[in-house]
């Protein structure tokens, strides 16, 4: 079969009524439009959604930065008092024991009361729920007036301290002033960690499995 010449094709579309030239022009045009929305108005707008999805993400950062410096001197102040408090916190509640610490604090406040710290003798440490608790045993020599003064400033503290099983005997008179050996027990409390919390309550789990 012979393939028809540009000629052939130009006669045969001459004698095409116009009508049927019209209908073939206007389907040709109709399927290029079908393909280019198909091919590439669709490509292109899958582009523009995701391109429109950047921008708005990009945008709320943009605001969330714009708040966030806006507000930065209160979000400074709040966390200079979050930090006050957790230092607070932590010389009320302390994570370790540091008895050498301690022990100099106690003498210092002795010092300042002119009591006499005769004994000061740790012992052992015992884990209370989410804190432990050391105890101290300390006798000291003074008046009731310098006794009282170094059991308030004791009290006042920054770390927690209890005083318990207080006694006073041995009075006697010097210079004018009536001298008492006082006994009492000082707890001190420190905060403790999950790990050493674990191993309490498996501790006390054993204990308690042995009875």
């Amino acid at each position: 079969m012979q393939t028809p010449s540009l000629n052939d094709l130009l006669l045969r579309y001459s004698q095409t009524p116009q009508r049927t030239r019209l209908g073939a022009a206007a389907g040709i045009v109709c399927a290029i439009l079908v393909c280019y929305y198909f091919l590439i108005n669709q490509d292109q707008q899958a582009t523009l959604a995701a391109a429109q999805q950047t921008l708005q993400a990009t945008e709320s950062q943009r605001a969330e930065k714009f708040a966030y410096a806006a507000n930065l001197p209160l979000y400074e102040s709040r966390l200079k008092e979050l930090t006050e408090r957790l230092n607070s916190a932590r010389a009320m509640l302390p994570d370790t024991p540091d008895v050498p610490q301690f022990l100099s604090q106690i003498g210092a406040i002795a010092r300042e009361v002119n009591l006499v710290i005769e004994r000061f003798e740790p012992q052992t440490e015992v884990p209370l729920d989410f804190y432990a608790e050391t105890r101290f045993a300390v006798q000291v020599r003074g008046s009731y007036h310098e006794i009282g003064a170094f059991l308030d400033r004791v009290s006042h503290m920054d770390r927690i301290v209890n005083v318990s099983d207080l006694t006073m005997e041995e009075p006697k008179v010097n210079n004018l002033r009536v001298i008492v050996t006082s006994n009492f027990l000082l707890r001190a409390f420190r905060s403790m960690t999950a790990d050493e919390m674990a191993a309490a309550a498996e501790a006390a789990a054993k204990k308690d499995g042995k009875k």
